[in-house]
């Protein structure tokens, strides 16, 4: 399922929020928290654009021990340490506050191929279209071709008119025209 980037706006945007607790009034509030998404599989994003690339930061957690090497007794040793370990994460918790997340370079390199990923434009060219100066396409050929790409990763299609503003804006190679009245495009075939 997608993540709504209009929902991770409002909750990382600076701006009140409103909220009714049950059978309460309704109240508004300041988002305090860091929001973390922890998922077995990569969120889909429907739209890529700079507000968005700016809150969203991919943490890829590299590190897997293997079942023979794994500590039987590391519940009890951590316990065991639970005061010390506590002083330390309020150490961190007090650093973060007083500096802010220093995002890593490599955060920000796999952040960077996230996005890549996402980029639904490109996955539509590279498995629907083909991109070859002399090809010509109907708009409404490659409107068909780009909402069966959609129903085939269970995403929801724009609408025509935002399809091809994103379309002339992020293909190169791919020129509008109108033919007998409707839209067309030079530089473009439906495989």
């Amino acid at each position: 399922m997608p993540l709504s980037p209009t929902r991770c706006k409002t909750l990382t945007g600076g701006d009140k929020l409103s909220a009714r607790p049950l059978y309460g009034h309704l109240v508004q509030f300041e988002n305090k928290a860091e929001i973390v998404l922890v998922t077995n599989h990569e969120t889909r994003l429907n739209v890529d654009d700079g507000g968005l690339r700016r809150r969203v930061k991919r943490v890829v957690f590299k590190n897997h021990v293997q079942e023979q090497d794994r500590d039987p007794r590391l519940r009890q040793k951590l316990l065991a340490e639970g005061e010390a370990i506590a002083n330390m994460l309020l150490g961190h918790a007090r650093t973060v506050h007083d500096r802010g997340i220093e995002i890593s370079d490599e955060i920000e390199r796999d952040t960077e191929a996230y996005f890549a990923r996402q980029d639904i434009m490109q996955q539509l060219v590279d498995e629907k279209l083909l991109l070859v100066p002399e090809a010509r396409a109907t708009g409404r050929e490659v409107y068909s071709a780009y909402q069966v790409w959609c129903a085939e990763n269970g995403l929801p299609p724009h609408s025509a008119s935002r399809f091809y503003r994103t379309l002339e804006a992020k293909v190169v190679g791919c020129n509008a025209y109108i033919l007998n009245g409707s839209k067309a495009y030079r530089g473009v075939r439906v495989r």
